[in-house]
């Protein structure tokens, strides 16, 4: 899951109808434009639908677009065309074979698509309302942007961001009708958003100095990523939010499965920075998925971090963490648990590694 609000709208409902394929609100100063085209197009897709034209026109949508891309960063080598072959056949209900796109699950899942859907229209105001009080304070006054929100369906990640783009993803069939994981998925994936938007590092620096030092960049984007993943657990924590849903459901048992382990996570975690830091031959790619795919055993480090910090600074630590290097975030921790015992800490290697980084030029922004 990398994977860009005060609340005031009226006559939400119109707004954020899926009636029709697109709707913008607000929250706090940011404009948020809400896109369920692509979604819906998939959708008459796998019903068997429209034609040759109809298949042109979805694999054109930003949110097809982005599935392509997230199929590509899962490490499939398809292309545009791979994608329009498996929408013909499932259209057509020929047999789709090895199921790349998530279509053939797709079409297992209309129901739950269509739930998602109706869940959007029918509580679109509560949801964003509730979300935008998540997000308050994240969104300063001078914070100004619009964000784009695609509904898609299909693919195999259930919310996703790409980059720094002002975007964030959606997947309606794998969210259905769960009311409180649509929204933890929301507040998880608009605060990477932010993240993305004001943090002094880029996604652009970090590989710009992956290829002037792959060792040092590999542990900047595996630092990077535990304090995205880390931070967005924190502030959509699975413990808020009840009901029994598949999504709330694998998020708050992962977090309980994590969280007993925790010591072992920063363990885990220390060890994966090391071998980035010393072996210039390591697997960046797969100390990544290792890390942060499935129940994402990684995001938990940075979540505790970010419950201590928060715990011993107030809640205004973390919006000040997101204009600082996030080595300055496991710098902050590293002062934290050193003089308190009770914390998960990180060795005198791993210090030494993350105040090296720091020394990069640039990496304080």
């Amino acid at each position: 899951m990398r994977e860009n609000f005060k609340f005031a709208v009226a006559c939400l409902l119109g707004l954020f109808s899926l009636n029709s394929a697109a709707a913008d609100l607000r929250c706090n100063h940011v404009l948020l434009k809400l896109d369920d085209s692509s979604a819906r197009a998939n959708l008459a897709i796998v019903q068997g639908k429209g034609d040759e034209n109809s298949i042109e026109a979805a694999l054109a949508l930003a949110g097809n677009q982005a599935i392509l891309k997230k199929t590509e960063e899962f490490g499939y080598d398809k292309s545009r065309d791979d994608f329009a072959a498996a929408m013909r056949a499932v259209q057509s209900g020929k047999e789709v074979g090895k199921d790349y796109f998530g279509l053939k699950r797709l079409k297992e899942q209309i129901e739950e698509t269509e739930a998602a859907l109706a869940l959007l229209h029918g509580d679109g105001d509560g949801l964003i309302g509730r979300v935008c009080e998540k997000m308050r304070s994240f969104l300063p006054n001078d914070y100004r942007d619009e964000i784009g929100i695609q509904i898609v369906a299909g693919g195999h990640a259930t919310g996703f961001t790409f980059d720094d783009e002002p975007v964030f993803y959606l997947a309606a069939n794998r969210i259905g009708g769960d009311a409180a994981g649509m929204e933890l998925i929301t507040v998880h994936e608009l605060f990477h958003v932010v993240q993305a938007v004001r943090s002094p590092w880029k996604l652009d620096d970090i590989k710009a100095l992956k290829k002037k030092n792959p060792t040092r960049g590999n542990v900047m984007e595996h630092l990077y990523n535990g304090y995205l993943e880390g931070g967005a657990t924190f502030v959509a924590d699975p413990s808020d939010y009840s009901g029994d849903g598949l999504v709330v459901t694998f998020f708050r048992e992962g977090k309980q499965q994590n969280m007993k382990y925790i010591k072992r996570r920063f363990v885990t975690f220390e060890a994966y920075l090391s071998q980035l830091w010393y072996d210039d031959e390591a697997d960046a790619e797969a100390i990544y998925a290792a890390g942060f795919y499935d129940d994402g055993p990684m995001y938990y480090v940075g979540y505790r971090m970010a419950e201590a910090l928060v715990e011993q600074h107030g809640q205004n630590y973390l919006n000040t963490a997101l204009d600082q290097s996030p080595a300055q975030f496991f710098l902050d921790y590293l002062q934290l648990c050193r003089s308190d015992e009770t914390l998960p800490c990180f060795s005198a290697n791993a210090e030494n590694i993350i105040d090296g980084i720091t020394k990069i030029q640039g990496a304080d922004g």
